[in-house]
């Protein structure tokens, strides 16, 4: 009995530093994609604007940028502090799929 425990506490402890060494990077690229987001949406003249389409997929890659954001700030304290709440994962979840 004891041996699954360790076995466990170490995978979960592998995957917490795991993620604390990769948060930065990923930050990084969100942060990108978030700045690129916004310049794209002033650079677009109002005539490309005003295409559904066009609005319709930036405000898709907008929320999908912001749900990457907050599954990102829950693995971080998740890798700093062991904890995470089950209901903020599933919101994440039920809004990806509206």
């Amino acid at each position: 009995m004891t041996t699954i425990n360790q076995n466990t506490e170490n995978e979960i402890h592998n995957i917490r530093e795991f993620i604390r060494e990769t948060e930065h990077s990923y930050n990084n690229v969100l942060g990108a994609i978030s700045g690129y987001l916004e310049l794209l949406e002033k650079k677009l003249p109002s005539t490309t604007k005003d295409d559904k389409k066009i609005e319709k997929y930036l405000e898709i890659l907008k929320k999908s940028n912001e749900r990457a954001i907050k599954l990102t700030e829950i693995l971080t304290k998740f890798a700093h502090t062991g904890v995470y709440d089950i209901n903020e994962i599933k919101a994440l979840t039920v809004a990806a799929n509206q």
